[in-house]
């Protein structure tokens, strides 16, 4: 009689052994933690004493949530609503998203690490992926060696870690049999909260204009990037869409979100949007093709209906604005100083680029430019286009690493997008990945996506749902031919 041996490593009770230890010492770790936080509240700052049941009820919550690692990351991206904003300094709903995302990964990561059956690494994609983001960490030697500024530079970091987010939501929709769907509806969720809050600003700033000018220049510029993502998600859903109730949700939905992409008056994410639209008239089969004509004529109508029913008398002004706005994109290049001054900034961090063009000068190191609308020689690290932006922080090292990702992300996405063995939801999110991922190219000319939570929030979930959705397809297709 033979006696298998089973590797302590691979043994489940062994594994659920060390997962309770750990669990119980950060257990023991976070009581102590939390009494003397309340010992230090109520010597120092007595008045902030009854937020502590507020936190316990908080952290309990936590405790449960964490228990359901499905519910806890649908929650984690959904709750991203409550630091999409750019108002000055960190306010209390960012600093707690950026706790609750900080937990979520260091869970994540830990689980993985103990399960001897999973792995960050599975493919070449997410073996670049890794080596990007270990690079940029890295590069904080570089810091400080050009003497950057570290608050920026760490503030820089966590805004790039929100791209970790790939590895969970790729996860999910692999393992997940609805994973593609839920990630699409978030995608779209977050956009009609972006288009509420969006909408109802320009609303007041309509209502409390004064004068003719206030009327015309009048826009709320907030998250446009998003509301990229999230019109192209809405428009696939409803190009896909068999039943009547779900066409028409879907095309409200649109409608909605498109309308308040173009009251941003964004012509760089007009375009990409246009752009996008191409790219799916491309991918899709010759029934969808007539579809997306079709829907786009129809979106023109319903956007000039809901004009008049909404805006009245203003309507006149307002498409008048938006007319000339579109008018100008043929000539930006010349005639928009703000786009001349994002060149001039481009070339001057060239200049920078040339004394390290391979390692690049690191996270939170600024450089000097002459800004032509001002009339000032300014200082700061951010650049608004993107390749750039990445030679000069990362150089060739860092910018081949991301195109990399980026390429392969938008291969796997295409290839589950055009593959009519895939199931319908698949070929959504596939395709929804992949057209929002090609647009991002054009867009990252003029509007960097790699610096802004909102954007790196966005490009993570986005090529974690089409490297995800594929890699379920390709198991699928292996096990239906096995």
């Amino acid at each position: 009689m033979s006696t298998t041996i089973v590797p302590a490593g691979s043994d489940p009770a062994h594994f659920a052994e060390r997962v309770w230890r750990a669990g119980a010492a950060v257990i023991g770790l976070l009581a102590i933690t939390a009494v003397a936080l309340v010992y230090l509240v109520a010597i120092f700052a007595a008045e902030f004493i009854v937020l502590i049941p507020i936190a316990i009820l908080g952290l309990g919550g936590a405790i449960v949530l964490f228990q359901y690692p499905t519910a806890n990351l649908i929650v984690l991206l959904a709750s991203v609503i409550f630091a999409l904003n750019f108002e000055p300094g960190f306010q209390l709903p960012e600093i707690l998203f950026g706790l609750y995302y900080s937990a979520f990964m260091l869970f994540w990561c830990g689980r993985t690490l103990l399960d001897p059956k999973r792995s960050f690494i599975t493919s070449t994609i997410d073996v670049v992926l890794a080596g990007f983001i270990f690079y940029v960490t890295a590069s904080f030697a570089l810091t400080v060696l050009y003497g950057g500024d570290l608050r920026a530079a760490l503030s820089e970091w966590v805004a790039l870690s929100f791209l970790g987010l790939y590895f969970p939501v790729r996860e999910l929709c692999r393992d997940h049999r609805n994973g593609s769907k839920m990630v699409v509806w978030i995608i779209i969720g977050i956009g009609v909260f972006v288009a509420v809050r969006n909408l109802y600003a320009y609303a007041a700033r309509l209502e409390n204009a004064e004068h003719l000018y206030q009327i015309v220049t009048g826009r709320v510029m907030l998250n446009d990037n998003v509301l990229m993502v999230a019109s192209v998600a809405a428009l696939v859903v409803l190009l896909f869409a068999e039943r009547k109730r779900n066409r028409l949700l879907s095309l409200l939905l649109f409608l909605f979100i498109f309308a308040s992409l173009i009251f941003t008056q964004s012509r760089t994410f007009w375009v990409a949007f246009v752009f996008g639209v191409g790219v799916v008239f491309l991918i899709v089969e010759a029934r969808y093709k007539r579809r997306v004509i079709i829907l786009m004529g129809a979106g023109v109508v319903s956007f000039l209906a809901a004009g008049v029913l909404f805006f009245g008398d203003m309507l006149g002004l307002i498409l008048g604005a938006l007319v000339d706005r579109m008018a100008t994109i043929g000539s930006a290049a010349e005639s928009d100083i703000s786009l001349r001054s994002r060149g001039y900034e481009a070339l001057a961090a060239l200049e920078h680029i040339r004394s390290n063009p391979i390692l690049g000068h690191g996270v939170g190191v600024s450089f000097e430019f002459f800004d032509i609308i001002e009339k000032v020689v300014k200082e700061r690290t951010f650049i608004h286009n993107a390749y750039v932006s990445l030679l000069y922080r990362f150089g060739m090292i860092g910018l081949v690493l991301m195109g990399t990702f980026w390429f392969l992300a938008i291969k796997r996405s295409v290839r589950v997008a055009r593959a009519a063995s895939s199931r319908r939801m698949a070929r959504t999110g596939g395709l929804i990945a992949a057209v929002t991922l090609i647009a991002f190219t054009l867009s990252a000319n003029a509007s960097n996506p790699f610096f802004l939570m909102d954007a790196l929030f966005m490009f993570g979930v986005l090529t974690g749902l089409g490297s995800g959705t594929f890699e379920r397809w390709d198991s699928e297709v292996a096990a239906r031919a096995a």
